[in-house]
């Protein structure tokens, strides 16, 4: 049933007001959905997230100890909100470590900020053992990217070279030093120019812009994709991918994954299965691996989960389920091979992002969902610890006016993701409505504008909750059976779970049915948004955030191309 209500969703059921007629004398009560916020593209860390909007705002939410969140005022965990925009403004690109976070600027200036154990902020961590400001990292030229390791920080720059900092006593630096603590960046020993770079617990990797795959760091979980007995690599090492260049590239935790151009190659920890073999044994150097009649187009990894976007926008997921990360709605049971994600039909992903127990994904319009695990509020939703179906991010937005042509609605109601404004008295014709609303902030949102979204009609009546051709239907039909009271597939309200119907309890009875007057002209609604005030209090929903995303995040892949499509 969600799947249903979602389907309907993005086929825009709840995008128009309803009614969206009445008189002209006012007093029609409508139900219109509360601005949306599209999102380009997201980051997540280890308890801690973070999102850019399609206005450049950067939104943050989750755990904040050292101030990761850019919120100077937020408490822990934090719902979703825009960060401090005088700490955040001209952000690009976000990534999220452990307690700690990363930005590429618009000029491609690095920002960090957060904890700076081990120098991972490119600072002194004697005398700058936190900032809860972003401080400049001193890099030789503008940065693409960056990625946020567990300890350590890693930067692209438009040049193809790779620099980092932070912890590097397992050789995570790639410079083949092995100390524990670096404030100052250094340049990564690479043979040539990379395009991406992916960092796990204690390695990392480059994707060259020849399709060649290196990898430096520790040796002990396989994620180097090299067989040798030393426990650390601080140099970067080329895998052998057999002849097949790279053309995307994912870390976990403990494995890595590649994306060629005959299919995926692995290798690396399988303790959950993440490899996705059909065991879990640990694989050193790189193996295929196959999806079942579909071929892969986006590539995204993180703890011990990997994820793949195949060329008809289904999501595939494999790894730990040990709360829902998966996304099929169950609980408890290791993937070892790559299996849909049921939990996402329907929602025409563009991006997935995966980091330890949780992934995201972003929708076509730009919406943000989230599953897995919730114990920190990283998933941005006020839900149990455990989410094992996919749930859209709760932005808390609060209404504060519906205008119909600029007169303000006479009373005003929100319920979830939703608003219940009465309209004014108006002449006839059509209006445009506007609906406006804060974020938790108290700052103004993009109010959401439905041209000609109403019409005043000199020959209609204030609508009743059901229609009444809907309720001389009703009344004609013999009474229900208790096995007929429940509908196979609710239309969606504009309302949440525990939303009022689209009317409220002073809304006159729904009359008998009794021919219309002479003269008189019924407008009435369609049958599909009776069904929808009818069963507002049934039906399950939330706002659809809309947009398109591109992500460069630790535990997350970077390709040098956009999904291939066949």
């Amino acid at each position: 049933m969600p799947h249903v209500l979602t389907a309907l969703a993005l086929l825009g059921v709840l995008a128009a007001p309803a009614p969206d007629a009445g008189p002209l004398t006012g007093g029609t009560e409508v139900r219109v959905d509360l601005p949306a916020i599209a999102f380009d593209s997201l980051a997540t860390g280890t308890l801690s997230t973070g999102a850019l909007d399609s206005e450049g705002r950067l939104w943050t939410w989750g755990r904040q100890v050292s101030g990761e969140l850019l919120r100077v005022d937020a408490e822990s965990p934090a719902a979703p909100a825009p960060a401090d925009q005088d700490l955040a403004d001209g952000i690009v690109q976000v990534a999220f470590g452990d307690d700690y976070a990363l930005a590429v600027t618009a000029e491609g200036e690095v920002l960090s900020w957060g904890r700076n154990e081990h120098g991972r902020l490119a600072a002194d961590p004697v005398t700058v053992p936190t900032s809860t400001t972003p401080l400049t990292v001193d890099l030789p030229g503008p940065a693409t990217s960056v990625v946020a390791g567990t300890t350590t920080g890693y930067a692209l720059l438009s040049d193809g070279t790779a620099w980092a900092w932070g912890r590097g006593s397992h050789g995570e630096l790639g410079d083949g030093s092995m100390t524990d603590a670096n404030p100052e960046p250094v340049k990564v020993a690479l043979p040539g120019p990379a395009t991406a770079l992916v960092a796990g617990e204690g390695f990392a990797a480059a994707l060259g812009a020849d399709g060649s795959v290196h990898t430096w760091g520790r040796t002990d979980s396989g994620a180097l994709g090299v067989s040798i007995e030393e426990p650390t690599v601080p140099v970067p090492h080329q895998v052998d991918l057999h002849g097949a260049p790279a053309e995307q590239i994912a870390a976990g935790a403990r494995h890595v994954t590649v994306l060629t151009d005959t299919g995926l190659l692995a290798w690396g920890g399988n303790d959950y299965g993440q490899l996705g073999t059909g065991d879990t044994e640990p694989v050193i150097t790189p193996v295929a691996m196959e999806l079942p009649d579909a071929t892969p187009a986006m590539l995204r990894a993180g703890g011990d989960n990997t994820a793949v976007l195949d060329t008809e926008g289904r999501l595939w997921t494999w790894g730990t389920n040990i709360v829902g990360t998966i996304g099929d709605g169950n609980t408890g049971v290791l993937q070892r091979t790559p299996t849909l994600a049921s939990g996402t039909d329907g929602l025409a992903l563009t991006d997935v992002s995966v980091h330890a127990l949780t992934m995201y994904a972003l929708d076509q319009e730009g919406g943000l969902w989230g599953w897995g695990l919730n114990d920190a509020r990283q998933l941005g939703i006020d839900h149990p610890m455990t989410v094992p179906d996919p749930m859209p991010v709760d932005l808390g937005l609060t209404v504060t006016d519906v205008t119909f042509d600029g007169g303000s609605a006479v009373t005003l109601d929100q319920t979830g993701t939703s608003a219940l404004a009465t309209a004014p008295a108006h002449d006839a014709g059509s209006v445009d409505v506007v609906v406006s609303a804060l974020d938790r902030n108290g700052d103004p949102v993009r109010p959401r504008v439905i041209a000609d979204g109403f019409t005043y009609r000199a020959d209609s009546v204030v609508p009743s909750a059901v229609p009444d051709t809907a309720a001389a239907q009703a009344a004609a039909a013999p009474a229900p059976t208790p096995s007929d009271t429940t509908p196979d597939v609710l239309v969606p309200s504009a309302t949440t779970p525990e939303a009022t119907p689209a009317t409220t309890t002073d809304t006159p009875p729904i009359p008998p049915a009794t021919p219309a007057p002479p003269g008189l002209v019924t407008t009435g609604v369609p049958v599909a948004l009776a069904l929808v005030s009818a069963l507002g209090t049934l039906a399950a929903g939330a706002l659809l955030f809309r947009g398109l995303s591109a992500v460069v995040t630790p535990g997350t892949t970077v390709g040098r191309d956009r999904p291939r499509q066949t």
